[in-house]
């Protein structure tokens, strides 16, 4: 199996594709733009989860790779491996990413950190220029981190930088844990979110805050399969910072996996949740149906969170998708966002990214053979659907900018 990455170069509205990495296993599974060696040229970090390793001259399989493109006209040919210290087989280093200035997170949930099989792991590279420092590797075992490894949690299955309560100047980490259960109610895979402060500072002791949605007033209650943590994006406002967490595959008000997506806001102390998102409540359009996935994907764009609706369907287009772009002051009205010639299972929502001069990406891995990626403006238009040449497959399965 082969994956690819694709540069889109030039103003949003007329940009041109250009192939960026290509490789064995799924190259292109994650990627992630930002500032991290100052040269003012945005510099962009892409994962192949599955690359093979190596240990005392041998193979390991899936051990997974993250590469540096490094900003400027040498994008395409200037490059930096981020590995882990001790590969191990199926760690898939690299599912998931996060850039901040001068740091980057890549997440390793099939990792058996500690000894606890796919417990997960999450690893943090602090960069002086263009050179990362040693590795600092973070497990739910780690002194201060809250919550503790079991099999299957799959901690770092997303990832997002934030400012949410740990000193100004540095950047915590919020961390999902999709698959965590809640073994003393007998429920499997409802998921956690951890949030670390100051996560590159203090690596011999951390301290942080963890949230399930049995710990919050989320208006629904937790189910076995919710897996909340699936997506995370953070995003500013006038001096606040909030982080949005989805739950995918929520019941709620009893539809299976219509989903929803929580949002908190920054404060003195721990962040506070402000908001429960989803379909059918108060400014939110439409009424929540099994299978929409409200919340599969999330991105702050201007003073709007976006949320995925990738499941969401039709009349006569079954999963053709959409994003609902929810305003941040809740006096205000939710705007839907769809494909006008939308098609059955489009999957239009399936990931989401803010560009630079504030329009908004929207992953449609399914449209037709290659998948597409569409360029939807800061109110909400779709103004461009960019349709890559050749044989390229699930085209739009992640989305940065």
């Amino acid at each position: 199996m082969e994956g690819r990455a694709y540069l889109l170069l030039g103003p949003m509205l007329s940009a041109r594709v250009m192939p960026l990495l290509q490789g064995g296993g799924q190259a292109g599974w994650a990627a992630k733009a930002g500032h991290l060696d100052g040269d003012g040229c945005l510099d962009v970090v892409i994962s192949n989860p599955f690359a093979s390793g190596v240990s005392d001259g041998g193979s390991v399989p899936g051990a997974g790779v993250a590469y540096v493109f490094w900003g400027g006209q040498a994008m395409a040919g200037s490059r930096l491996e981020l590995k882990v210290p001790s590969p191990r087989t199926n760690a898939h280093f690299g599912w998931s990413l996060a850039i901040a200035s001068g740091t980057v997170a890549v997440g390793a949930p099939h990792e058996d950190a500690d000894e606890v099989a796919d417990s997960g792991a999450a690893y943090v590279f602090r960069f002086d220029g263009r050179k990362p420092r040693e590795a600092q590797r973070i497990t739910q075992n780690s002194p201060g981190v809250p919550g503790h490894a079991q099999t299957g949690d799959m901690f770092g299955w997303a990832l997002a930088f934030a400012r949410l309560g740990g000193n100004a100047g540095e950047v915590d980490l919020a961390v999902g844990v999709p698959f965590e259960d809640r073994e003393e109610v007998g429920q499997i895979d409802t998921g956690a979110v951890a949030l670390v402060y100051d996560v590159a500072t203090k690596p011999w002791t951390y301290r942080g805050v963890r949230w399930d949605l049995s710990l919050v007033a989320a208006g629904t209650e937790s189910r076995t399969g919710d897996h909340f943590g699936h997506s995370l994006a953070f995003g500013t406002h006038a001096g606040k910072g909030y982080l949005a967490i989805g739950a995918p595959n929520a019941d709620v008000q009893g539809v299976p996996n219509s989903g929803l997506a929580l949002l908190f806001e920054s404060t003195s102390g721990d962040p506070r949740l402000i908001r429960s998102l989803h379909e059918g409540t108060v400014g939110i359009g439409d009424i929540a149906e099994a299978g929409d996935m409200f919340g599969y994907a999330l991105a702050f764009v201007g003073t709007d969170v976006l949320v995925g609706i990738p499941g969401q369907s039709e009349t006569r287009r079954p999963e053709s998708g959409a994003v609902q772009a929810i305003p941040l002051d809740p006096t205000r009205f939710s705007r839907q966002i769809r494909l006008a010639n939308g098609q059955s299972y489009d999957h239009f929502g399936w990931s989401l990214a803010r560009t630079g001069d504030g329009y908004a990406l929207v992953g449609v891995p399914d449209r037709r053979t290659t998948g597409a990626v569409a360029v939807v403006s800061p109110v909400g238009e779709v103004r461009k659907l960019i349709v890559p040449d050749g044989d390229a497959l699930e085209f739009g399965a992640t989305v940065t900018g």
